[in-house]
């Protein structure tokens, strides 16, 4: 549920000019099984997320 909610988080909060770099992390993410998203800054292409 996780992942899903990440993906979500994603689409709505990177803009479409970083759409393949947006894909290619949540791809990452979804393969590693990153337990957590914890944040989002800027709505540019930093991000930190929590390895459990």
């Amino acid at each position: 549920m996780a992942i899903l909610s990440a993906n979500q988080t994603f689409s709505k909060a990177i803009p479409a000019a970083n759409d393949n770099q947006a894909t290619s992390l949540v791809s990452t993410i979804t393969k590693s099984k990153a337990s957590m998203v914890i944040h989002v800054a800027n709505a540019n292409q930093v991000m930190m997320v929590l390895y459990l």
